[in-house]
């Protein structure tokens, strides 16, 4: 009986969720704060706050995608098109260009490979995703994906590309080829406890997601929620520096759980 105890316990360990630390940032944009933080999504730690730029009070319109060693920021409300460049380790911008057809970006998505870049835009007058390539903003490419209404965009060099929106008559959380426009991927249903989202990072292991109650939830590969915490203001957009440029593969839970369950079986036949 012991041993099976002590195997139970092992189960519980490999298959639970774990709640690590991360880094994501996000744009608090309330009447009275202007500001880029740095945030734990499992606890609402707050560790850095930068000024935005180019705001005002009642802006919403905003979007925000990152890696390694550079934000990508817009607000649309006050620039349309306008996409900042911003060192995550200083708060600073080194630059900023116009992308074309930038109009009422609501969110940004970012991945990379070996010789490529691009950023991914939602919003735009006419309701669809836009890519361009990150450095400059040039080779503008519209309707990308079959995704409608895209409401933000999470990628921060994670691998892939998400968004929420409509394909069809089904409305959830979509994935988008980064580099092939094919039609959108189903990932999950935008969880039950978020009104609307508004923010949106992607960092290859967590899918993280925002709106406009107050809330950051955070999914995990499968879509399954492991994380959820009510805030003081509303992140109006969300970022993340931890991408390496692919997506982590999902522990081997279900495998674990069917040989210690097997094991179970065969000390008790025992």
């Amino acid at each position: 009986m012991k041993k099976i105890f002590v195997l139970l316990f092992l189960i519980c360990v490999a298959v639970c969720p774990f709640n690590a630390s991360a880094d994501v940032w996000g744009v608090r944009a309330a009447d009275d704060v202007n500001e880029i933080i740095k945030i734990d999504p499992f606890t609402g730690t707050i560790t850095t706050v930068y000024t935005a730029p180019n705001y005002a009070s009642g802006n919403t319109e905003i979007g925000l995608a990152g890696w390694s060693s550079q934000l990508f920021y817009t607000n649309a409300d006050v620039e349309n098109g306008k996409i900042y460049l911003i060192d995550p380790a200083t708060g600073l911008s080194s630059g900023n260009y116009m992308v074309s057809g930038g109009w009422e970006i609501d969110g940004l998505g970012y991945w990379s490979n070996t010789t490529d870049s691009y950023i991914y835009t939602s919003g735009c007058s006419v309701n669809d995703v836009h890519r361009y390539n990150a450095v400059g903003g040039s080779s503008p490419y519209f309707y990308y994906s079959n995704v409608e209404d895209p409401q933000s965009m999470a990628g921060d060099n994670g691998g892939a590309i998400f968004t929420v929106g409509w394909v069809g008559q089904q409305y959830g959380i979509w994935e988008i080829d980064p580099e092939v426009d094919a039609d959108a991927v189903w990932f999950a249903a935008v969880p039950d406890i978020l009104r609307s989202v508004v923010g949106m990072a992607y960092d290859g292991k967590y899918l993280y997601l925002s709106d406009t109650n107050n809330m950051l939830v955070t999914l995990d590969n499968a879509g399954n929620v492991v994380g959820s915490i009510e805030l003081n203001d509303t992140l109006w957009a969300l970022a993340s520096t931890e991408g390496t440029g692919t997506q982590v593969p999902e522990p081997l839970s279900l495998l674990l759980l069917g040989l210690g369950l097997a094991g179970i079986g065969w000390l008790q036949r025992k």
